[in-house]
């Protein structure tokens, strides 16, 4: 996964003088409640305009993320077998999260 830290606590973490190319962007964001929620943006931004508008949209951090394929996902809960979600790519999976939760 490629991944550059853009927002920790509502600060930017990348400057102007981060890498100028532009691609089509998704983010990981978290709320200043712990919620969290993926941004995409449709248009090409250099990742100081994703900060930035992230930034501007309040969120307390975010990661920006891989634009590669997303569409599979496992859940391994405490007693079973591990649930696959979605389809798998024929080419490798390249963006995998793993969520824990404590009940």
């Amino acid at each position: 996964m490629n991944s550059h830290l853009l927002l920790y606590q509502g600060g930017l973490e990348v400057g102007t003088n981060s890498d100028p190319a532009t691609d089509k962007r998704r983010a990981l964001v978290t709320y200043h409640d712990g919620r969290f929620a993926l941004v995409d943006f449709e248009q090409p931004l250099s990742l100081y305009e994703e900060a930035y508008l992230l930034q501007q949209a309040g969120f307390e951090s975010a990661v920006n993320l891989d634009t590669g394929y997303y569409d599979y996902s496992s859940i391994y809960p405490a007693a079973g077998a591990p649930i696959s979600l979605g389809l798998e790519d024929k080419d490798g999976i390249n963006n995998k999260f793993i969520f824990l939760s404590e009940q």
